[in-house]
């Protein structure tokens, strides 16, 4: 008998956890605010990697990002990034995951909403082929910015994005560049 009281305590008490959650969580999102108070990103990316003899690949890739906004303007972002390419039976990989500030309208009614941002973090490259792999993690800067259009309520579009994104592995400085497309959700 013991158990099972203790069991619907336990359910109620984890309803009741669930239930508050969510209303912080939509009332955060409300907050009569004339802001977004968070986004999230995705989309596309097409990266050109420094090889290290100055030549640059290109790559295709993934981005995510989220954002909290502080103010209507400024915000805290963080951002992961993974660009893929096949050379000849050799399979190469760069993740990126950095984190920064980011300048941006937010104001749920602006339509067109221009950002800048600047993020530091690390990067890992990784190429594997012919029985034989290596990884390399270091340095990784990011700093660009792009242009969101608003789509509805809770949705813009990522026109585009453009970056710089430095990144120091074994030793070597590599001048990367990538721009993507995507949406925001907010």
């Amino acid at each position: 008998m013991m158990r099972e009281d203790s069991m619907n305590s336990m359910h109620k008490f984890l309803f009741a956890t669930i239930i508050v959650a969510c209303a912080a969580s939509y009332g955060w999102a409300q907050g009569g605010s004339d802001y977004h108070k968070a986004e999230f990103a995705g989309g596309y990316s097409l990266g050109w990697i420094d090889d290290g003899s100055g030549d640059r690949e290109r790559f295709n890739g993934l981005f995510v990002e989220g954002t909290g906004n502080l103010t209507r303007y400024v915000g805290v972002k963080g951002d992961y990034s993974w660009h893929r390419k096949d050379f000849n039976f050799v399979d190469v990989n760069l993740h990126t995951l950095v984190g920064g500030l980011q300048v941006k309208d937010n104001s749920t009614e602006t339509k067109v909403k221009p950002f800048a941002h600047v993020m530091a973090g690390f990067a890992n490259g990784r190429f594997s082929g012919s029985g034989v792999s290596d990884s390399s993690t270091g340095f990784a800067g990011m700093f660009g910015g792009g242009v969101d259009i608003r789509a509805g309520n809770r949705v813009d579009i990522r026109a585009i994005q453009a970056d710089y994104v430095p990144t120091h592995l074994d030793g070597e400085w590599q001048h990367n560049f990538r721009i993507g497309f995507g949406i925001v959700l907010h």
